[in-house]
């Protein structure tokens, strides 16, 4: 009988290594060996991981709500199982329904969507279908790791979260109340901001809240300051579109850093590995550094590949700048309670209210369109285009016109391009519809023909 066990117990040994070792092979061969997460699923025809394609779509909208900052985890997981009607894969034994609340944030936790994986231990650069980048991943982590986020609310206000008092630092909650006006014998209901007051070891003096209609009528007036004609966001694309000759050479260059960067990695590794045939350090500093190294060795080439087609980025995001800057003003107008929060968070940051007054640190892309379009708008007015031919004369008339709009497409672009460098993300820009099923966009008044 002890030999029996003896034998039972070493075919379990050796059972248990082979699983391992061929587990560990396959996520060297670049395949998860485990269930792949909301999104994906293991193909048993080729033994591959392969995207849902009827998920796959529905789950990078909700990295998209996640990366504008505008939503929590748990409002995403109520709007994709009550709006979209999302449901989980279905298995044999499980699967079918909604999303759970430990399941929107494992997924926003889990590095697979970026084309790598974790497994026991160690990144490994994955064969499957990336669904986010590296630097959008990275945002989400931060943005998961707000203090007080996410936080469980009993009434939808538009801008809490986002202002903070001017007077302590503290941050801008909404209340609702009720009021019977005599005329019509009916209840009106008013939204008020104010101070929370909760700032630790400060007194707040701020005293006079202000109503949601004088806070979006501010709000209103900013995005007036800021808008341009649709002509301009319609020439910027046509300019855009034909020439992005100069993006292509600046992509070539970071590649080129890029690549050096991999190769001083993969350099400090073998150097590593060599100090460890020499005795020169101990196992458990050389497998902590390797680790490292390798990690940042696979993230850097991800990254590499993600940079092959930034120039079609960078075109899209320049021209959705431009976009915004023409028809946010009527879009927030006629938007929704979050459509009007995201149009804000576009807008700028540093959002501060102080003695009724909002306060808002506009980003840097949109002071460039303010300071050099203004002097265009007067000029488009006067040629007064309604009245000219709509080919010949107005491309004539207009030829200076589109050349100086263009140096500031140019500089908008760099703008964007430096902030993607310097704060390691892509900037937010809200996407304005110009067509759909709900609202019809107008061009707001006083702004040209």
């Amino acid at each position: 009988i002890s030999v029996e066990f003896g034998i039972a117990n070493q075919y379990i040994i050796d059972l248990k290594k082979d699983c391992k070792r061929g587990m560990v092979g396959k996520a060297e061969r670049g395949w998860l060996p485990a269930m792949p997460p909301v999104g994906y699923f293991n193909n048993k025809e080729d033994k591959t991981i392969a995207a849902d394609m009827e998920r796959f779509n529905l789950v990078r909208q909700m990295w998209d709500m996640l990366l504008s900052g505008n939503y929590t985890p748990p409002q995403i997981q109520h709007i994709a199982n009550t709006e979209w009607g999302f449901r989980t894969r279905r298995y044999k034994k499980e699967g079918d329904r909604p999303l759970a609340r430990c399941t929107i944030y494992k997924m926003f936790n889990n590095i697979f969507y970026t084309g790598l994986f974790e497994w026991d231990g160690k990144v490994y650069n994955g064969n499957h279908k990336p669904m986010i980048t590296v630097e959008e991943y990275d945002r989400a982590q931060v943005i998961l790791g707000r203090k007080g986020k996410p936080r469980a609310q009993t009434h939808q206000f538009s801008y809490t979260g986002m202002i903070r008092c001017g007077e302590c630092g503290a941050m801008i909650t909404a209340s609702e109340k009720q009021k019977l006006v005599k005329a019509t014998d009916k209840l009106t209901t008013y939204v008020y901001y104010h101070c929370t007051k909760r700032k630790t070891g400060v007194v707040c003096k701020e005293q006079k809240p202000v109503t949601l209609k004088e806070l979006e009528g501010q709000i209103a007036a900013v995005i007036e300051q800021l808008t341009i004609l649709p002509e301009f966001a319609d020439w910027a694309a046509e300019y855009l579109r034909g020439n992005y000759q100069a993006e292509t050479e600046r992509f070539v260059k970071i590649r080129e850093t890029r690549e050096k960067a991999i190769q001083s990695a993969e350099s400090e590794l073998t150097n590593l590995t060599r100090m460890r045939y020499r005795e020169q350090i101990d196992e458990t500093t050389f497998i902590s550094e390797r680790n490292l190294l390798q990690t940042q060795i696979i993230k850097l080439k991800k990254q590499l590949e993600e940079k092959n087609d930034f120039s079609a980025q960078w075109i899209d995001l320049t021209e959705r700048a431009f976009r915004f800057a023409a028809y946010a003003g009527a879009h927030f107008q006629n938007g929704t309670l979050q459509e009007k929060k995201e149009i804000l968070a576009g807008l700028g940051w540093n959002y501060s209210l102080k003695n009724k007054i909002l306060l808002i640190s506009i980003v840097e892309w949109l002071k460039v369109i303010e300071l050099g379009c203004p002097p265009l708008i007067a000029e488009f007015k006067r040629l007064e285009p309604i009245l000219l031919p709509y080919f010949e004369r107005r491309n004539e008339d207009f030829a200076s016109l589109r050349l100086s709009l263009c140096a500031i497409v140019d500089e908008v672009r760099t703008v964007l391009i430096k902030i993607s460098d310097t704060e390691s993300n892509i900037p937010y820009i809200p996407q304005i519809p110009l067509e759909g099923n709900n609202k019809e966009i107008i061009p707001p008044k006083n702004h040209g023909p």
